[in-house]
């Protein structure tokens, strides 16, 4: 791994942990922490343009973007979380993003079954997915560094 990806990785983990800080504890993500996503993003497309590298995984975030639109116009879920979600897929491209979008539907899915065991009333609560995006965004970078080393 190059000093750049790794500088990058390290900048995108702050502002993934900023934003789910955020989310956790007002439910809504500022403008300020999802360009600490996007800044990253654009320098990772800008490198990968200089390397000759395939950036149609980076530009997937565009499909993405448009899919989570109609979950958001449902009222599925808050704007906040889906342009962190197409955000996170922008920087990490589309296959590491359905990697982590998956590992968050665990995630999340255990936070549910938790509450829902001790009783805890989540129908009209306002659930934020910030966090487990988060930790579902630490995860799949982890599992990309630790199978790099190996």
């Amino acid at each position: 791994m190059s000093a750049f990806k790794i500088i990058m990785d390290v900048c995108f983990v702050a502002a993934l942990l900023l934003c789910a800080a955020s989310d956790r504890r007002i439910h809504e993500i500022p403008g300020l922490f999802l360009w600490g996503i996007a800044l990253p993003g654009l320098l990772q497309l800008g490198y990968a343009l200089g390397a000759g590298q395939a950036v149609w995984p980076y530009l997937c975030a565009a499909p993405v973007f448009a899919l989570l639109l109609a979950f958001w116009h449902r009222g599925f879920i808050g704007g906040g979380d889906v342009k962190l979600m197409a955000l996170m897929c922008f920087y990490m491209g589309i296959h590491a993003a359905i990697s982590v979008f998956s590992l968050s539907c665990l995630i999340l899915g255990g936070a549910v079954l938790y509450s829902l065991l001790w009783k805890k009333d989540i129908r009209k609560k306002r659930i934020p997915l910030a966090p487990s995006l988060a930790l579902g965004g630490i995860g799949a970078l982890a599992v990309q560094y630790i199978t790099t080393l190996t």
